[in-house]
């Protein structure tokens, strides 16, 4: 588990020119080396593990806050090409439209504040990315869509509020997902997993949810159909209609989180809307405030995370947690080497 101290280190090595072949510049390019996989890709936990982004690719500079042209995340976002993305601005970013976010990126938003509004980033059915340390606010649709088969992805402290629609989507059969240190707020539909009750190939899906702090918001933290979800060392404080929800024979695995109520005491529900069935739950180690209520449905058919990855490090659900989690989830100040 990062601590409250957690550093990014230097940058080292070379960029090697690979075959004694020369590239043609990309627009954006620098001759900077990216982020050791020390400095961000070790701390990725559980079902995203095998995510490692844009390392080893071109590492590519924001250099505009503009929808488009040479110089924008969307330039850079959208490229075919393995990239590490960094932001030598910082300010609001307002989309015209969502941005496709290709195959082997990583957005990386430390050493600057972006927030992006207007329209989110879109993940379909592409492979191998991860958004790091960004703000979404006051947006249309999602702020983060994630559909068709998406796989191998990393949502690390982001910042996610005020969007008509969800704040992520994870649906149709994407899978192998870690969404870790986000910081939820002023929001009533979080975190959709599972399209809907037609859509049976979601059973597919598995997503690690941990150390989010879900800041009272309304629903969906998650709402889980047909797919596998471990939370753990969530701090879920006094949500206004339900904390989780496990539908539609959804596995929903609730370790070691903080639920603690306002008014609403349903901490976790084992169905949701009008959805025909209803899910299976087992709480391990959670830790219930303010008369909270954890239902389980059938735990013993709920998955062990150990047949998947054994990279989860779970902390007791103490007051500790409760703190760093304020502390330290969502978007951060954090200062890299230039």
């Amino acid at each position: 588990m990062p601590s409250a101290g957690r550093t990014c280190r230097l940058w080292r090595g070379t960029l090697m020119l690979l075959l004694g072949g020369t590239a043609a510049a990309l627009a954006g390019a620098d001759t900077a080396p990216p982020p050791s996989v020390t400095d961000l890709v070790q701390e990725v936990q559980g079902f995203g593990d095998h995510t490692t982004g844009g390392r080893g690719g071109e590492l590519t500079w924001v250099t505009t806050l503009a929808d488009a042209g040479a110089g924008s995340l969307r330039s850079a976002a959208e490229d075919a090409s393995r990239r590490w993305i960094r932001f030598r601005v910082s300010g609001t970013l307002q989309l015209l439209a969502p941005i496709a976010v290709a195959s082997d990126k990583t957005i990386d938003g430390r050493g600057a504040k972006v927030t992006i509004t207007g329209r989110g980033l879109v993940i379909d059915g592409q492979s191998n990315v991860i958004v790091e340390n960004l703000l979404f606010a006051d947006g249309e649709d999602d702020a983060l869509h994630v559909v068709n088969g998406a796989r191998n992805l990393w949502i690390d402290h982001c910042s996610l509020s005020h969007w008509s629609d969800g704040l992520i989507d994870i649906t149709r059969a994407s899978t192998d997902i870690t969404v870790s240190w986000c910081r939820f707020s002023h929001h009533d539909k979080v975190l959709l997993i599972g399209a809907s009750p037609a859509e049976s190939g979601d059973a597919v899906m598995r997503v690690t949810l941990h150390h989010n702090h879900f800041e009272r918001t309304t629903e969906r933290h998650p709402r889980l159909r047909f797919g596998k979800v471990h939370a753990y060392n969530n701090y879920y404080e006094a949500w206004g209609s339900y904390g989780a929800a496990s539908s539609m024979l959804g596995e929903l695995l609730s370790q070691a989180n903080i639920y603690e109520a306002g008014w609403d005491k349903d901490a976790i529900i084992t169905r949701s809307g009008r959805d025909p069935e209803e899910g299976y739950v087992r709480s391990v180690g959670d830790r219930a405030l303010g008369e909270a209520i954890i239902v389980e449905r059938e735990p013993g058919r709920v998955f062990d995370p150990a047949r998947f990855y054994t990279s989860a490090r779970v902390a007791p659900a103490d007051e500790t947690l409760k703190e760093q989690i304020r502390r330290e989830a969502g978007w951060r100040d954090v200062a890299l080497s230039p």
